[in-house]
């Protein structure tokens, strides 16, 4: 329902194949950022083809400023719908149209820019919109009906040839693209097909797989970066122009595979952040050498032939439709079900291609990275199902090699994508102190009667969670108890329970657990919910408040406030991490002293009486007076008498005690002396 004096807009980006939208009001900002890129026009004046619409189109981001005749780019802008007058709504298969040159630029197959789906986060329907070469056309959906407003981002495909409009070798060409009321300057350049100018790149890695890894994050994660080969673009690219008596490297025909699946188990219980991980796949630079080259000991590169440089290297992200990395989703994550075994998993990966998914084994607590990329390098169009340099309208940049189509169906690997990227963090709390963790990758090809390995390697790396705890999974909490003035104490046998707030009540939960040796604590599972940490007892010699909850040094976890609450959320990648603290009770010591009664120096003999006490007495303790043995000593004069003391016990506070926290006894002595004998002479 349309509220009154509040416009109703609706905010979306595009992608070709997948969109997102908000629903926002002009007192919120769309949930997407806009592009920061200065707009190319001075001023935002308003397209208006349409009558009762106000059409804006800004920051044309792409194209680039130049491009040469043949290659592909796409388009990229800015977009905000707006109806002129109050009280006007869209209608359904409502036609809006803004007019632009693209197609005197660029050459496309135009039903790829047709019918692209506008939809919000719950995948509802808001609009269409098409490409001519003269037209672009938004048609309103069920979403956007009773809206006011439509604004976001559209982002084509990389399937627009920039046309030949006549740039020579000598000459650049300038034109101008207009899109509604917004224009960029596109300069054309000349493809220069000579052969290419010898460099000294360095080669994309040679073998079926590569991995390397390093710590992050102060050693409790490590960063993965896994590169795979299933035909390797070494062998590709070299593959016209090896001389016929050196090549090629390996076998004489580019191989093929039914299944190219990629696993990789974390070792040492360790799991994978999986909002860090980035698939892609990768289209090397084209290297020529002008002497004899060897790599890696013994893959030869001939003067004068091409090979892939890693310099130059354009990845395409494949897991996720992103603006940056030309990310298009082209892999299924598949989420395991409950109670499935991992063969079971595993078969559901490889039963279909462009699949990939996580496998958490409770019994191992391990995780194992699958990742399916398809039948590759097969003529046979049904068995070739993997990812194509023409998905991403590179498969005429095969000219360059000699051959227009050598990157298409037709070529060496019939148009498939050679080389691929996955990238991930992976984190190890189970890990006690330092230790160095090793994992492999290995590479397979999967036919349905048969599992044959292909490669693999492996990398090192440490893993340091010091004293205290690394990472936490999600959904998991971990505490330490430690001394509040020496944190490198811990402190065991201390009583938690954990409370999960219902409503405006916080209920006990069934959870209660008592620090270990090391101070922890660590529970598993926690459904979504807040909850609070409530401690219920410590050990001998501390005080505790419930006020004492700390943040870990581990910046990755979710954090715990002061007195102990913390949220739990599907949507976060860490668990919670807290470092509770105790008070050492300020404990009071006890002295003895003697004084004489009538302000007699005391003797050795006495004062060497003097009781000691080596404990440690608390607020509220009941201390009793050390009894003497000896209550009576002689001397040549006399004999010393103990009295008592000021007090048989005394309650500890600081009432009672010194500025040095000492609670002093004072006993006290009495000397008689000995009765005189005086002799009368008669």
């Amino acid at each position: 329902m349309k509220q009154k004096g509040l416009m109703k807009k609706l905010g979306a980006v595009l992608f070709a194949i997948v969109m997102t939208v908000s629903i926002f009001s002009q007192f919120s900002g769309s949930v997407f950022a806009l592009e920061t890129a200065t707009s190319l026009f001075q001023d935002e004046a308003l397209h208006e083809i349409n009558d009762d619409v106000e059409v804006s189109i800004m920051n044309v981001s792409k194209p680039d400023y130049e491009i040469y005749q043949g290659n592909n780019t796409r388009v990229t802008f800015d977009f905000k719908i707006v109806k002129k007058n109050i009280g006007d709504v869209f209608k359904l298969n409502e036609e809006i149209e803004i007019e632009t040159n693209i197609g005197d630029l660029f050459d496309a197959n135009w039903s790829d820019f047709s019918n692209i789906e506008i939809n919000d986060d719950n995948n509802k329907l808001l609009a269409t919109v098409s490409f001519t070469e003269k037209k672009i056309i938004f048609v309103i959906k069920d979403g956007a009906v009773d809206s006011d407003a439509l604004s976001g981002q559209v982002i084509s495909v990389e399937k627009l040839t920039a046309k030949d409009v006549g740039a020579t070798k000598d000459k650049d060409v300038k034109k101008e693209l207009i899109i509604g009321n917004a224009k960029r300057n596109v300069t054309f350049k000349y493809f220069n097909q000579n052969p290419i100018t010898p460099s000294d790149k360095s080669p994309v890695d040679i073998d079926t797989s590569w991995k390397n890894a390093w710590s992050n994050n102060s050693k409790t994660g490590a960063t993965t970066s896994i590169e795979v080969n299933p035909i390797g673009s070494m062998d590709l690219y070299g593959f016209y122009t090896y001389p016929e008596n050196q090549k090629p490297n390996r076998n004489p025909q580019i191989t093929s595979y039914d299944n190219f699946l990629v696993k990789d188990i974390i070792q040492d219980q360790g799991y994978i952040d999986k909002n860090s991980i980035k698939i892609y796949a990768a289209v090397p630079d084209i290297g020529v050498k002008n002497v004899n080259a060897t790599y890696n000991g013994w893959y030869k590169v001939p003067a004068g032939t091409y090979y892939a440089a890693r310099q130059g290297t354009i990845r395409y992200r494949i897991d996720k439709n992103t603006v940056e990395d030309f990310g298009r989703e082209r892999l299924t994550y598949l989420t395991q079900s409950p109670n499935e075994t991992y063969d079971q998993f595993y078969n559901r990966i490889v039963s279909n291609p462009l699949q990939w998914g996580i496998y958490y084994s409770s019994e191992t607590n391990t995780e194992t990275f699958l990742c399916n990329f398809g039948g590759i390098g097969h003529k046979d169009p049904i068995k070739n199902n993997g990812i194509k340099y023409s998905d991403y309208g590179i498969q005429d940049r095969g000219e360059a090699l000699g051959d227009k189509n050598f990157l298409s169906d037709t070529g060496p690997t019939a148009g498939n994508i050679v080389s691929y990227y996955i990238e991930y963090n992976s984190y190890y709390p189970d890990v006690e102190g330092v230790k160095n963790v090793e994992n492999s990758v290995e590479c397979y090809d999967v036919t349905p009667t048969n599992k044959r390995k292909i490669g693999g390697n492996t990398a090192a790396f440490e893993i340091n969670n010091g004293g205290g705890f690394g990472t936490i999974r999600k959904n998991e909490l971990s505490l330490l108890l430690v001394d509040e003035e020496d944190n490198s104490k811990p402190i065991s046998n201390a009583k938690f329970k954990i409370q999960q707030k219902v409503g405006n009540k916080w209920i006990d939960t069934k959870i209660e657990k008592v620090t270990d040796s090391d101070g922890k604590i660590k529970i598993k599972n926690f459904p979504n919910g807040t909850y609070k940490i409530v401690q219920l007892s410590t050990a001998n010699g501390y005080i505790f408040d419930n006020n004492s909850y700390k943040e870990s040094s581990n910046s990755l976890l979710q954090k715990v406030s002061q007195n102990g609450e913390f949220t739990i959320s599907d949507d976060k990648s860490f668990g919670v991490g807290t470092i509770v603290t105790n008070e050492k009770k300020k404990y009071y010591s006890v002295k003895y002293e003697f004084k004489s009664k009538n302000g007699e120096t005391l003797p050795f003999e006495v004062t060497s009486l003097l009781p000691q006490d080596v404990n440690k007495y608390y607020e509220g303790d009941t201390i009793s007076a050390i009894k003497l043995l000896e209550t009576e000593v002689a001397v040549s004069n006399g004999v010393w008498e103990f009295k008592g003391y000021d007090a048989n016990d005394k309650v500890v506070d600081a009432d009672s005690a010194d500025v040095d926290r000492n609670i002093t006894f004072i006993g006290t002595w009495e000397f008689k002396k000995n009765a005189s004998i005086i002799n009368h002479i008669p």
